[in-house]
């Protein structure tokens, strides 16, 4: 199994538990962080166009929001900024 498969499927049972127990408090907000070079960057942007893309520090970030959760696909912005 891949990672990104084996990390959906956690997320699954995740969402499973929550729906068995409505009463559990929730997180006020989770931020997911995805370290990856600037390729699979570009790779991501490609399949995922609706992320939006952000600047923060010397990261470049492309940010997905399922409010309260936060994805974050990030490098250093030197390898793909080069202007």
């Amino acid at each position: 199994m891949t990672d990104a498969l084996d990390f959906a499927k956690q997320l699954r049972k995740l969402a499973d538990l929550y729906e068995q127990n409505p009463t559990f408090p929730v997180p006020i907000d989770a931020v997911l962080n995805v370290p990856v070079d600037a390729h699979t960057l570009r790779e991501v942007a490609k399949a995922a166009p609706s992320f939006k893309k952000n600047v923060v520090n010397d990261y470049f970030v492309l940010r997905y929001d399922y409010a309260p959760l936060q994805l974050d696909f990030y490098t250093n912005r030197k390898e793909v900024c080069t202007a």
